[in-house]
């Protein structure tokens, strides 16, 4: 019984369902942010964080209002990526890789009217969407 009078006086023991605390680990810190990882229409106009070597994709509706436009970044800060021995991904779905620190605007566009029957007037308009990617 002195044992167990000796070995609880002085010491604290963490309870159980409390994990142990670590310091210093870098191999656990967080990311800098929390990348997404697929951008869909609600994204559009905004501003996204994803961190450097991480995987995205972004897909647009192909709900008959027209098709879209290849899904383009104007950095190579964000690169879209090529399957090999695949044809360049484009239209309404590409996947893209965060490549190094920059900012990165992700575009397509579609028109928003139909294709005019001979002799009918066009109509011009288009719809864009834009997300602008920074990488930390």
């Amino acid at each position: 019984m002195s044992a167990i009078l000796v070995a609880g006086c002085g010491s604290r023991v963490p309870p159980a369902s409390q994990p142990p605390q670590t310091t210093g680990s870098t191999s656990s810190d967080p990311k800098p942010c929390p990348s997404p990882h697929q951008l869909t229409m609600a994204d559009n106009g905004q501003t996204v964080c994803v961190a450097v070597g991480d995987k995205f994709t972004v897909k647009l509706p192909e709900d008959g209002k027209g098709h879209w436009s290849a899904i383009t970044s104007d950095s190579d800060a964000v690169d879209v990526l090529l399957l090999t021995g695949s044809p360049p991904i484009s239209g309404t779905q590409a996947d893209f890789m965060a490549r190094h620190k920059g900012t990165a605007k992700l575009t397509a566009t579609r028109p928003v009217c139909p294709s005019p029957q001979p002799g009918q007037m066009s109509c011009q308009a288009m719809q864009a969407y834009t997300v602008t990617v920074t990488v930390p």
